[in-house]
This record gives structure tokens, C-alpha cells and sequence, in this order.
């Protein structure tokens, strides 16, 4: 069957619309996934803009922080095995803040599950910002060592400068390193 050209043009028409509503139903979705994906990346990108920023800004003090915590990785941590070995921290600390340390105690050791406490008690003679130095150098050098009691006496009229501290220091050992005895 021969169709006329007005029927010809008309098919042609229907094809062309069918065609152009399939692309239509095909491409649609792609392009929503294409804004999602573009959406997505310009959010990814913004994020890693503002961390390159931050690491731009905050990696050198990072850094210097970093090379501190490498080099006090490198010394060793105060190992305590006896009441004298607490007694010794205790004078080289004290030395090393210009305060004088002129009575010294060891108190009993206490005996814990896994570790062990070893007391020593002391007297410290000095200015307030050298016993607050004291005081930040034993707590934050390495080992576990604590104060557990502090008792600061006012200064005397003659002596003005000069503070009296009574303190109970606490090093913890572990069990394993029992002195030989």
C-alpha cells in the first residue's frame, strides 16, 4: 500500500515526535543526575577549599608542635623504682627552679593491685614563681608523678619573698620493677 505524501509527512511527524519524546524521557534523568553530581562536587570542592585554608593557616604551629612531642618521645620516661629514686626527682626538680628542698621523708610504700605507690613527704623553701614552676615542671615531666597534698605557709615578715611549702609527692611504679634488696 502506497501512502500519499500528506500521510507520508504525517508519519513522519508522528516518528520525529516519538523520537524526540523518547530522547526527551531518556535524557531527562541524566541531566537531574548531572546537576546532583555538579551540586555535589561544588559542596566537596567548598569543603576542601575551607580544609586548605585551616591546614594552610594551622600547619606550622602543627608542625613545631609535632617536632616538641618528636623530641620528648626521644627521652626517656622517668622509671621509679624505690622512694629514693622519687626523693632524687624531687631535688633535681627543685634545683632546677632555684628552690631549696631542706627536709626530706620517704613515707611507706602502698602496695596496689598492679602498681605501686611510693610516697615521699618534703619541705620546699622559695619564691612563689619558682613553687609554681616547681609544681607545673613535677606534674607535667615524665613519669607518674602527682602532689597529692600541698599545704603553703605564709611568708615570714623578716623573710618576705621567701614561701614554705609542705608537700606529700606520689610516684606510681609498676610491680614489676620492685627494688633489689
Amino acid at each position: 500500500m502506497r501512502l500519499n505524501k500528506r500521510e507520508q509527512n504525517l508519519l513522519w511527524m508522528v516518528l520525529l515526535l516519538a523520537f524526540g519524546f523518547g530522547n526527551w524521557l531518556l535524557i531527562l534523568p541524566l541531566v537531574r543526575s548531572w546537576r546532583d553530581v555538579q551540586s555535589k562536587i561544588g559542596m566537596q570542592q567548598m569543603l576542601r577549599d575551607g580544609m586548605q585554608g585551616v591546614l594552610d593557616r594551622d600547619a606550622p604551629q602543627w608542625r613545631t608542635e609535632y617536632a616538641k612531642l618528636q623530641e620528648n618521645l626521644g627521652e626517656r620516661a622517668s622509671v621509679f623504682v624505690t622512694t629514693a629514686d622519687v626523693l632524687k626527682k624531687v631535688e633535681d626538680v627543685g634545683q632546677e627552679c632555684g628552690l631549696s628542698v631542706p627536709v626530706k621523708k620517704t613515707l611507706p610504700v602502698i602496695e596496689r593491685d598492679v602498681f605501686r605507690e611510693l610516697p615521699v613527704q618534703c619541705t620546699i623553701e622559695g619564691s612563689l614563681e619558682g613553687l609554681v614552676k616547681f609544681l607545673h615542671t613535677l606534674q607535667t615531666a615524665s613519669g607518674l608523678i602527682t602532689v597529692d597534698q600541698i599545704q603553703i605557709f605564709p611568708p615570714r615578715p623578716q623573710e618576705p619573698a621567701l614561701l614554705k611549702c609542705d608537700l606529700v609527692v606520689i610516684a606510681l611504679a609498676s610491680k614489676k620493677e620492685k627494688p633489689s634488696s
